[in-house]
């Protein structure tokens, strides 16, 4: 009988032994989980911010598309302009050298009659 007793103790001094690993192996994924989500609470207090940032950002830099898209519009205006002046002038030169060329028949006609 006492043989017996001592093969349950040992039995159980095993399984106690089994036991006490696996809830030391637990209690170490435990930790490992809550350090895990405090990693990903600071990363979630962290969104918000980045948000804001990101937000700023896009804002600036719509405001710099739209400062110059108002810089191309003023060039193409100013572009326009210019050559509308340039036709101009070349209309004014054609027409003037055509006045020039009949007063030259006109006259080169008026001597030869």
């Amino acid at each position: 009988d006492l043989v017996s007793t001592e093969c349950e103790v040992r039995v159980l001094r095993t399984k106690f032994a089994g036991a006490s690993s696996l809830l030391a192996d637990q209690e170490a994924a435990i930790e490992a989980c809550e350090a895990a989500l405090r990693v990903q609470a600071q990363a979630l207090s962290a969104v918000p911010a980045q948000i804001a940032r990101e937000r700023g950002l896009a804002a600036a830099a719509s405001v710099r598309a739209a400062e110059a898209l108002e810089r191309v519009a003023v060039l193409e205006a100013s572009l326009e302009e210019r050559l509308r002046a340039e036709r101009s002038r070349a209309e004014a030169a054609s027409d003037a050298e055509a006045a020039a060329t009949r007063r030259a028949e006109a006259s080169g006609a008026a001597l030869s009659a």
